[in-house]
Formats: C-alpha cells, sequence, structure tokens
C-alpha cells in the first residue's frame, strides 16, 4: 500500500470524487448550464431542432410544378400551410355568399401555392358563380382556367371547367381552342359547348362535322335551333328552305323565340342581308335582350351597304360598355370601317385594361398607335403590357420592340438600339408573333437581330416557306451570302411553285454563280408566271429587282403566306 495515497473509504456517507471537465467547459457559463442543468439542455436542443425545422420549412425547396411544366414553380412548407389556411377562408366567405372575398382569398391561395390545381378550381368555381358575369373578374378567371389546362394537362373536369368559365364569359375562341382539338372524344356537355362557340365564331364546316359525331344532341330543343339556323344560313341548297321555316317556327315558340332571333341575327350578318338583320334585331331590342355586339354587328353592315352615316350616328349614341373581348374588339374595328382610327385607339385604349390578359387588344392598340404616329403613347403602351400580370413573362421581347420602334421614330437612336437589343434577351412566348417581330426588325434594318429572333424560332416553323424567306432577306442584309443561298434553297424545296420564292432563290443561285441552268430554268419560269408584268426582262432585270428592294418578301409573304395552319389562332397586322 502506497502510503502516499490516501486510504479509499468504503463509507456511503463520503462522497464519490466527480471527474474532472475539460478547462474549455469550465472557462464557458453556458457550457456548465448545459452539462449540469437539465432543463437548460432540453431548451437548447429543441431550440435546435427548431431552428433546423425552419431551414426546411421556411425556404422554397420543393418543386411544386409537374415534370417539363416551365417555368418551374418551388414552394416552401410554410407557402402550403398559408394556402391550406387561406382556402379553409376562402371556403366560409363563399359559403357565406361573400363572394368578393372569397375570390380575393382564392387568389391569395394560389399566390401561396400556384401549382395546386385544388386552389385553381375553387378560384374558377367561385368566379362560375358570379351572374351576371363580372368583367372585373373576367382576366383573372381566363389566365387561371389556362393555368389549370396547362396544369393538369389531359383532366377530363378541369377541361370542362375551363370551357364553362370561357362560355360563362362568351369567349367563343377561348372555348374552341381547348375543346376543338378533342372535338371526337367529347362529353355531351362539352360537344354542346364547343357547337355553340364554333357557331359564333362562324367555323361552318366544323360545326356540321361535330354535330354528326354526337347524334345525342340531335333531340335536344336549343340545339335542334342551332341546326336549322345552320341549314338556313350555310346548308346545303336543298335544305335552305326547311331551315329557314324551322328557324321562323323557333321564333314564334315563346321558349326558343331569344335564341332565333340571335343566331337570325348571326344568318343575316353573314349574308349581308340589312333589311331582316334592322327585322330580328328591333325585335330583340323591344324584348331589352340585345347585346353589345349585336349593336356592332349592325354598324358595320350599315357601313358594308353604303350607309355610314346612320352607322356612326348610331355608334356616337351608344352608350353601353363592352363586357367581352369580342364587343371591344368588334366596336373598335368599327370604328377603323368609319375611317376614325384615333378615336378608335381612344376608345380601345379606354377599355384596354378590363380585357387586359388578351393579347390581341394590345396587338390592336399598338397597330393603332403606330397608324396614328402616337409614338409617345406607344412608348406608354409598351411599359405598361410589361407590367401585365399573365402576359408579362411572356411577351416581354415584343413590348421591347415597340418602344425601340419608338425610340427610333422620335429620332433616339441610342435609346432604340438599346430596346431591340432587349428583344432578344426576354421572352417572346408566342411563334408567330416573334415572327412578325423578326420581320418587322428587318424591315427596320435591323437583319442581325432579325436573323438571331428567327433562328429561336426554326423548330417551330421549319416546314413554312415563307419563314425561310425571311431567314434569307435577313441574311441577304447580313451580306452572308452563304446562308442566303442556303435559305433560298430550303424555301425552294418547300413551296417549289410559288413565284416569290422561285424568284430569290433564282436571285441567290445568280448572285454565288451556281447552276447557271437551273437560275435561267427558274428565271423563265417566273417570267411566264407573271406574264410580262416585268418592265425589265432576263437575269439582269430579276437580280437587280432584288437587290435594289430587299424588302419585295414582306408584301409577297402577306399575299402569299397561308398563316391558317401556323401555331396561333388569331393573326395580327404587320407592325410596322
Amino acid at each position: 500500500m502506497d502510503p502516499s495515497k490516501p486510504p479509499k473509504s468504503d463509507s456511503p456517507l463520503q462522497p464519490t470524487p466527480t471527474a474532472e471537465l475539460p478547462q474549455f467547459v469550465e472557462d464557458s457559463s453556458f457550457l456548465r448550464l448545459f452539462v449540469f442543468e437539465k432543463n437548460f439542455r432540453l431548451v437548447v436542443v429543441f431550440f435546435i431542432f427548431l431552428c433546423i425545422g425552419l431551414g426546411f420549412f421556411l425556404p422554397k425547396w420543393w418543386i411544386t410544378s409537374p415534370p417539363g411544366f416551365l417555368p418551374e414553380v418551388r414552394t416552401s412548407g410554410l407557402d402550403k400551410v398559408q394556402s391550406w389556411s387561406l382556402r379553409r377562408s376562402a371556403i366560409k366567405s363563399a359559403a357565406a355568399d361573400q363572394i368578393d372575398e372569397a375570390v380575393h382569398t382564392w387568389r391569395m391561395a394560389v399566390f401561396e401555392d400556384p401549382c395546386n390545381p385544388i386552389n385553381s378550381r375553387g378560384l374558377i368555381n367561385t368566379i362560375l358563380q358570379i351572374s351576371p358575369p363580372s368583367v372585373s373578374y373576367q382576366r383573372v378567371g381566363i389566365f387561371q382556367a389556362q393555368w389549370l389546362i396547362r396544369l393538369t394537362r389531359t383532366n377530363q373536369a378541369d377541361l370542362d371547367l375551363a370551357a364553362s368559365l370561357f362560355d360563362h364569359y362568351q369567349l367563343s375562341d377561348l372555348v374552341v381552342s381547348v375543346l376543338g382539338p378533342k372535338s371526337d372524344s367529347l362529353t355531351p356537355v362539352q360537344a354542346g359547348l364547343l357547337l355553340e362557340a364554333l357557331f359564333q365564331v362562324q367555323d361552318m364546316e366544323r360545326f356540321s362535322s361535330v354535330w354528326n359525331v354526337y347524334p345525342s344532341l340531335h333531340t335536344n330543343t336549343l340545339f335542334q335551333v342551332y341546326r336549322a339556323a345552320w341549314q338556313a344560313g350555310w346548308g346545303p341548297p336543298g335544305s335552305i328552305r326547311q331551315g329557314r321555316d324551322s328557324l321562323e317556327k323557333a321564333i314564334s315558340n315563346p321558349d326558343t323565340r331569344l335564341l332565333a332571333l340571335q343566331l337570325q341575327l348571326s344568318i343575316s350578318y353573314a349574308l349581308n342581308e340589312l333589311e331582316a338583320y334592322t327585322q330580328a334585331f328591333d325585335a330583340l331590342e323591344k324584348d331589352h335582350a340585345t347585346r353589345v355586339k349585336d349593336h356592332a354587328f349592325l354598324w358595320r353592315l350599315l357601313v358594308r351597304t353604303g350607309k355610314s352615316a346612320e352607322a356612326e350616328s348610331r355608334l356616337r349614341r351608344f352608350l353601353n360598355p363592352p363586357t367581352t373581348p369580342l364587343e371591344c374588339s368588334l366596336i373598335t374595328e368599327t370604328y377603323g370601317m368609319l375611317g376614325r382610327p384615333e378615336e378608335a385607339a381612344v376608345y380601345l385604349g379606354k377599355h384596354l385594361h378590363l380585357f387586359g390578359g388578351q393579347l390581341e387588344l394590345w396587338i390592336r392598340q399598338a397597330e393603332l398607335l403606330i397608324t396614328t404616329a402616337k409614338w409617345d403613347r406607344l412608348r406608354e403602351l409598351a411599359l405598361e403590357l410589361r407590367q401585365v400580370e399573365g402576359l408579362r413573362d411572356h411577351v416581354a421581347g415584343f413590348a421591347w420592340y415597340l418602344e425601340g420602334l419608338s425610340e427610333l421614330r422620335r429620332n433616339r437612336i441610342v435609346a432604340a438600339d438599346r430596346a431591340f437589343q432587349l428583344v432578344l434577351s426576354e421572352t417572346i412566348s408566342d411563334p408567330l408573333l416573334g415572327f412578325q417581330t423578326a420581320t418587322s426588325l428587318a424591315q427596320l434594318d435591323k437583319p442581325e437581330l432579325a436573323r438571331k429572333l428567327l433562328n429561336r424560332l426554326q423548330s417551330n416553323f421549319n416546314d413554312k416557306a415563307e419563314y425561310w424567306l425571311q431567314v434569307m432577306m435577313a441574311a441577304y442584309g447580313e451580306n452572308d451570302i452563304e446562308a442566303m443561298l442556303a435559305a433560298a434553297e430550303k424555301a425552294y424545296a418547300i413551296a417549289p411553285n410559288k413565284p416569290v420564292i422561285m424568284n430569290n432563290y433564282a436571285a441567290a443561285l445568280i448572285i454565288m454563280r451556281q447552276r447557271p441552268s437551273e437560275a435561267v430554268k427558274l428565271t423563265l419560269n417566273k417570267l411566264a408566271a407573271s406574264q410580262g408584268s416585268f418592265k425589265k426582262s432576263g437575269l439582269a432585270g430579276l437580280v437587280e429587282g432584288w437587290t435594289r428592294g430587299r424588302t419585295i418578301g414582306r408584301r409577297d409573304i402577306e399575299n402569299s403566306a397561308d398563316f391558317s395552319q401556323w401555331p396561333r389562332l388569331k393573326v395580327s397586322a404587320w407592325l410596322l
């Protein structure tokens, strides 16, 4: 036993010596508390786990958009919880008949979790409860319906919901756009909506084909009226009298009178029958059942039949605001028919924001401002367009083009060049609008920008000769002769019989001094097709005419291009 060490005691009264702590623990009051105080230790551990949880809960980690969906959308756990809470509040508001508050709350729920289709469905269903339709919610409803279709793609119930909203606002072209591609596999309700929309947009050939696909609708009284109207106006010769007789009976029937009179307006307008239109219009007016578009069609029919003074008088006395984009567009076009483009621009500008989600109206307003040389207002329009929810992420490049054109026309060259450069750094989602913008840039002597924009669109228009014709002209503007010939060859391979394509291909061959026999053959064919309309003959005249005016393609494309199969429902005028 070592006498230097104290003896061990087995006495329970003597405390067991504790182990010594590291010096850094002894020096830290926090660590001493953590070691010796159990409650403090639990609080610290809880706080650590809370921070870790918030780290996963607050940042937008989770991709909630479907695979391949653009733009990619991410949400956080907090967004999900807030969306759930707002959804409950919106349902309670709708149940209490507080529709405005319900719509607002649904919009907030969509904002927190935009890729949850439950939120979009709730918002659309709430808007559908508003009768008569509220113009103030139209843009929101249209955008949300289109968003929902993109989210769920082929979901049949969501297709029904979107089509019902479009029909609720009498947006026949949008009904056709969502139901038309599936015309062979629709439910009876969807088929009925499509038939009504096809009649309203005057697509009578497709109306007849869809009618034949769904015999279950043939016994429906209302659709029998539509069928009679189709026979009366567009049916085969042997059925016209039968259709007119059936329509007269429908007008005599109180249950179908209003519909039959409205369809009679469509027939009379399409056939330029002013007297028949006026009779049906007066009958509807007695029943206080005329719509804004009924007045607009009457004015246009008066202009067609040489009664512009009466049309203008009626237009100026009319005070009802438009309730749909179609009505707004019709009245705007009526001002144009009367030779009042400045008044058309003022009218459209006054109502544009009611239907701000309709790109065609913005394009039409830009055309009017360009026609009337309102360059300051055009720049303001471009700024406004970049702020419109639902459009700004898709047409910002086009808006910069409008701003660049405005600056250029006011001789602000530096600002114009800057704006034109931004056309390429921003988005133009609509392929045909992008093509038209590129064409306009080429006409403004910006071939490099035009060519870059056209290159982006190649996958959309690779099989269109008019596209390659524009590529060729842009290449010519950059003095890239090899690219010009390559584009001309592609255009000629697609449309070898079109004179403008043949003409430019021959000129490209001559400039490149390649395949002279083929160039001569094409030139002779072109001259024969034009029946001696050229003041100069032979290859020299052909090349001189082509090189003197490389803008020849614009008019030729407008006259020869078949845009009906291009990826856009409506085609606007060239913006120059």
